[in-house]
Parts: C-alpha cells; sequence; structure tokens
C-alpha cells in the first residue's frame, strides 16, 4: 500500500496520466482522510475483507489526486474535511480526472446537510462517520 502525504516529493512530480489498474480479484480502495487514526482504523477494517483492499493512502486533495495516478484505486473513499481544499472540490476534481472511479463521501457532516450536494459534485454514495463499519463496508 502507498501512502501519499501532501508534503511528499513523488506526489509533486506524479505523472500526468493515471496508472492503470493492476488485474487484482480484491477491488482497490483509496482512503482520504486528514486524521492518522481515522486513516488507520479504515485501512485494518477494509483490509480484513476477502475482496477488499487499500492500495493508498492520502491525507489531502493533491496527495489523493497523485494516488489515484499512482495506485490506480476502483474506489475512492473520501472525507468532506480535509486541510487543503474540502472534499466536494477533491470530488469535482476526481470526476475530471477519471469519471470511472467511484466515489463515497465518509464524513461526520450531517447527511441531511451534506450528502445532496456530494452526489450533485459526482460522489457515488454518502455514510456518515459515525456508522458501523459493516455499514461502512457495504457501501464500499
Amino acid at each position: 500500500m502507498k501512502k501519499v502525504r501532501s508534503s511528499d516529493p513523488s506526489a509533486r512530480s506524479a505523472q500526468a496520466h493515471r496508472k492503470p489498474r493492476p488485474p487484482t480479484r480484491k477491488s482497490r480502495v483509496l482512503i482520504v482522510d486528514d486524521h492518522p487514526i481515522m486513516l488507520a482504523g479504515l485501512t485494518h477494517v477494509i483490509n480484513r475483507k476477502n475482496d477488499l483492499e487499500v492500495c493508498a493512502e492520502a491525507d489531502s486533495a493533491r496527495a489523493a489526486m497523485a494516488a489515484i495516478r499512482e495506485s490506480g484505486p476502483n474506489l475512492a473513499l473520501v472525507d468532506l474535511g480535509l486541510t487543503d481544499i474540502g472534499g466536494l472540490e477533491l470530488i469535482k476534481q476526481i470526476r475530471a480526472a477519471d469519471d470511472s472511479l467511484p466515489v463515497i463521501v465518509l464524513s461526520v457532516q450531517e447527511e441531511h446537510l451534506y450528502a445532496e450536494r456530494a452526489l450533485r459534485a459526482g460522489a457515488s454514495g454518502y455514510v456518515m462517520k459515525r456508522a458501523g463499519t459493516a455499514t461502512i463496508v457495504d457501501a464500499i
């Protein structure tokens, strides 16, 4: 698994084109969250599933875009509250770069306030962080 941090020099010099997804039986998940404990916890939960694997973690939108190009995920799990730009803007950037990559928002922001905005921005789904791990895995 590749961890891409916003200060990672490879994130700044990443190729302009997205790396092809390697053939695998597992769905490859990119996690984008600026809280290390969330990254660690989600990675642990996802990697315990037989059909899922975390291919990269990113702590910023910039690092997420580099991770998409470098790691070829099948799905991005995105927090709305990122430090560099908001998750809604990141979803729009992902849509512009790869319209076929599903994006699921995982957020503490109230669903009734943000879910519709996330879906309009191009997200495929919206899950509250307080949901159980089974709900999060089912969404993936």
